[in-house]
């Protein structure tokens, strides 16, 4: 699981971000911190550690590259190892510095959470909250990620079809780096401009499946969505 709290991001971070003028003393700290949740063979305790010299770091350095990536680095271990949904580092974060990368990624882990979080909020409730935050995202490789949640979300609750379709072309429209999720994304847009009556849409995210991933099991089925609408395949 440690694997997943964005490590490599961090120290990707760090190498670009963390100039000079910090001192060099924040950053190994830093790097040493993200470097020892990688080690296979952490202990509860070591995590527990770490997560102390996180806290000591933000402490030290609140407003430094390196306090921020801190920041973001002991918040994500609170989501994942304590099951806190909205750590309060995340929410100074998104608070304090909204449009710094870091506290853009905190805003979709949070968005995330809140969608699905156990509680009484209504669907529509929920689905409102998150429109409201994902208008914070700037950075275009966070916003595809946050257009892709709400297409999932929308079809969660309630099939929403209008909305979701909404959301999956804009997702496609900034770009989706995983040739397998485009591939799904382009179905699912194709599916949906065909149930809601867009014939034009899906006939052309029809079309771009079937140029771009002609190996895919779905061709047939996408040829015959196609046939259905009185398109001819390419």
């Amino acid at each position: 699981m440690r694997r997943f709290i964005c490590c490599a991001l961090i120290l990707g971070f760090l190498g670009t971000a963390v100039g000079a003028a910090e001192g060099a003393s924040a950053a190994a700290r830093l790097k040493a911190a993200t470097a020892a949740l990688q080690t296979p063979a952490l202990t509860e305790r070591d995590s527990q550690r770490t997560k102390q010299e996180l806290a000591a770091l933000i402490a030290a350095e609140p407003g430094s590259e390196a306090g921020l990536a801190a920041r973001y680095l002991l918040g994500r271990l609170r989501q994942l190892e304590d099951g806190i949904s909205e750590p309060p580092e995340f929410i100074a974060l998104t608070r304090d510095r909204p449009q710094h990368p870091l506290a853009q990624l905190a805003a979709v882990k949070l968005l995330l959470r809140r969608l699905y979080a156990d509680g009484i909020a209504a669907p529509a409730e929920r689905l409102r909250a998150a429109e409201v935050l994902g208008k914070s995202l700037t950075l275009p490789a966070l916003r595809g990620d946050f257009h892709l949640a709400m297409g999932d979300a929308y079809i969660f609750y309630g099939d929403q079809r209008a909305p979701a379709l909404r959301h999956l072309r804009a997702a496609e429209g900034i770009g989706i780096p995983s040739a397998a999720t485009r591939a799904n994304v382009l179905v699912q847009i194709g599916e949906l401009a065909r149930l809601t009556g867009d014939r034009e849409t899906a006939v052309q995210s029809y079309r771009l499946f079937l140029a771009d991933y002609p190996r895919d099991l779905r061709q047939q089925i996408v040829r015959d969505r196609l046939a259905a609408l009185g398109e001819a395949s390419p």
